[in-house]
């Protein structure tokens, strides 16, 4: 599929592999990494640079994987969620 869409001069190619990073960061959170939740929020933010859909539909699996481990470390959840606002600001702020 990622090579049919890279074919094509449109962000398909770049919306399918950053959902596919986000699910597989979102997996990691869910399993209790959350170092990886930072990263998670800022690669979710800069694709809703590119389409808003995938960015949009992946925000609430996001959230859901950071609420079920954030008990562990609830400062790092925070951090997640402020390095993904500082990532995503731009891109509104540009519009």
């Amino acid at each position: 599929m990622v090579c049919l869409s890279a074919i094509t001069p449109l962000t398909y190619a770049v919306d399918l592999f950053a959902s596919s990073a986000v699910g597989w960061l979102a997996a990691r959170v869910w399993r209790g990494e959350l170092r990886w939740a930072p990263l998670a929020f800022v690669v979710r933010a800069i694709t809703a640079g590119f389409r808003q859909s995938g960015a949009t539909l992946l925000l609430p699996l996001l959230f859901v994987a950071l609420a079920r481990s954030w008990r562990k470390q609830p400062t790092a959840a925070v951090a997640a969620i402020v390095a993904g606002a500082v990532f995503w600001l731009p891109w509104i702020a540009r519009r």
